[in-house]
C-alpha cells in the first residue's frame, strides 16, 4: 500500500488520519510519526492474512456475473 518513504515523508497529522481512515492504532507513544508508520506498513500483509483467514471485507461479485454462470451450468448439466 505505501512504502517506508512515502510514509516518513507525511506529517504526523496524515499518519494519524490515514490510520484512523484504515483502523490502525499507533504501536507507542502516538506523538511519534514511527508509532504510526510501522502498524501502517503491516496492514496490508494483516489484510491479505485477512482475507486467506475468510476474515475481514470481501468482495461479492453483483448478479451480473451469476446469472451467465447459472445459465451454463443449467445447459451442461441439463
Amino acid at each position: 500500500m505505501f512504502t517506508r518513504n512515502e510514509l516518513t515523508s507525511k506529517s504526523l497529522e496524515e499518519l494519524q488520519q490515514l490510520s484512523k481512515n484504515l483502523g490502525v492504532e499507533p504501536i507507542g507513544n502516538p506523538t511519534y510519526p514511527g508509532s504510526w508508520i510501522v502498524p501502517l506498513l503491516a496492514v496490508t500483509q494483516m489484510a491479505m492474512q485477512d482475507c486467506d483467514l475468510g476474515r475481514g471485507l470481501k468482495a461479492y461479485p453483483s448478479s451480473r456475473v451469476y446469472e451467465p454462470i447459472n445459465l451454463a451450468l443449467v445447459a451442461c448439466l441439463g
